[in-house]
């Protein structure tokens, strides 16, 4: 296996979430980003709080991006 594929397995099996997630990025290998890999958050291991503030940023920015094109 090479080394780019190695990093492959090794992402999408460390970051691989079962339930609800959030997805941050593609991995970088070599400074390129790898299709085929996410690094995830699963939702259960954050707090209250912190799914909260991330749901209403979230919000605010497809709001933004819907009052630009309306």
């Amino acid at each position: 296996m090479g080394r780019k594929a190695a990093f492959t397995a090794l992402i999408n099996g460390g970051y691989a979430c079962s339930g609800d997630s959030i997805i941050l990025r593609s991995a970088i290998f070599d400074g390129e980003p790898v299709s085929g890999t996410q690094v995830k958050i699963a939702l259960k291991t954050m707090s209250p709080v912190v799914k909260v503030l991330t749901s209403a940023t979230f919000l605010r920015g497809v709001m933004g991006i819907l009052k630009k094109v309306i």
